[in-house]
């Protein structure tokens, strides 16, 4: 503390506190070098948009982005944070999902993304939404906000799929899509998208990493992603309170399962299942949770015929439906 001028007048701190650090300070720190601003070019236009290097193998590397930006591409490349661009080819896209997977060789050590589990998002919880480097003014937006749990959500209308997404108060511009999604640990929770139908645009929604894994495995392969769409959203019974198990008429001892909150109307489910049906078993096999289920579907190809138990009413019963 000093005096002002050294009268008897009040005291002045000339104390400033700068370089005030926080956890997300933290977080963008160590994670920065994993997220790179994908370029696209064609004879009319250059495009920008954010990815994510989410594994290495041997020599490569591999880059999530999200598909829309690889339309109309004559040519791909990725800017890393060091500013170094290299040429990239695209290995794969799933327009279901909007998920594109690019491959590079770099001649310099990279840095990998932190997996996260997304199925351990609680309703409330911190998240960090950041972006690659925009190469004209070489900053990067990160955002900070709150997610819910993840929800289902179609993110093309062609198909009656429904993706495990996650949707925060975080607000997301076009160059933030394919940018990661991180929790306060700065592991990956999911993969920033377009605003999904029904979502709304002063939300942010991101596809959850569980939900990437499962695709990547795919796309890594150079195959078409398969799965078979029922056309439902579901709730995991192992989430439901006592009071929504009893409005509900399920038994509170119950675990497994997931009840359906609502079917797309044209989908496989139509006409078939029904809100407020308990799914237990696919073709004999008990459903743990909500993305037990979502597993078990990208095991099958759309045409393949599942049988499921569930419960209706209190009684259980048997249905057969056809993916599509």
């Amino acid at each position: 503390m000093q005096n002002n001028g050294g009268g008897s007048g009040p005291a002045i701190n000339e104390n400033t506190v700068n370089g005030y650090t926080t956890d997300v300070t933290e977080v963008v720190s160590s994670t920065q070098g994993s997220v790179v601003t994908i370029v696209v070019r064609n004879e009319e236009s250059e495009r920008r948009s954010s990815g994510i290097i989410y594994g290495n193998e041997e020599n490569s590397i591999y880059i999530l982005t999200g598909t829309d930006i690889l339309e109309g591409a004559d040519t791909v490349a990725v800017r890393f944070d060091s500013g170094i661009e290299l040429s990239a080819q695209v290995v794969g896209r799933d327009k279901v999902a909007k998920v594109g997977l690019l491959r590079l060789e770099p001649p310099f050590d990279t840095l990998s993304i932190k997996l996260g589990d997304s199925g351990l998002i609680s309703q409330g919880e911190y998240v960090i939404a950041m972006g690659g480097r925009r190469t004209d003014t070489e900053s990067a937006m990160v955002t900070f906000g709150i997610a819910g749990t993840p929800g289902e959500r179609q993110l093309n209308t062609q198909s009656t799929w429904t993706c495990d997404v996650i949707e925060s108060d975080i607000i997301v511009t076009s160059n933030d899509i394919g940018g990661p999604l991180l929790n306060i640990s700065g592991e990956l929770l999911g993969m920033i998208v377009a605003t999904p139908m029904g979502g709304s645009a002063s939300m942010g929604y991101a596809i959850s990493v569980n939900e990437l894994r499962l695709i990547f495995a795919q796309l890594k392969e150079g195959k078409d992603v398969q799965r078979g769409a029922l056309g439902t959203t579901v709730r995991s019974i192992n989430t439901l309170r006592a009071y929504q198990k009893s409005a509900r008429n399920i038994r509170l001892d119950m675990t497994t399962g997931v009840l359906i909150t609502n079917v797309l109307a044209g989908s496989a489910a139509d006409g078939i299942l029904k809100e407020g049906d308990v799914l237990d078993t696919m073709d004999g096999e008990t459903i743990r949770d909500a993305f037990d289920l979502r597993t078990k579907l990208y095991g099958h190809k759309a045409g393949d015929t599942v049988v499921f138990g569930m419960i209706r009413d209190g009684s259980s019963q048997s249905v057969t439906a056809v993916l599509q």
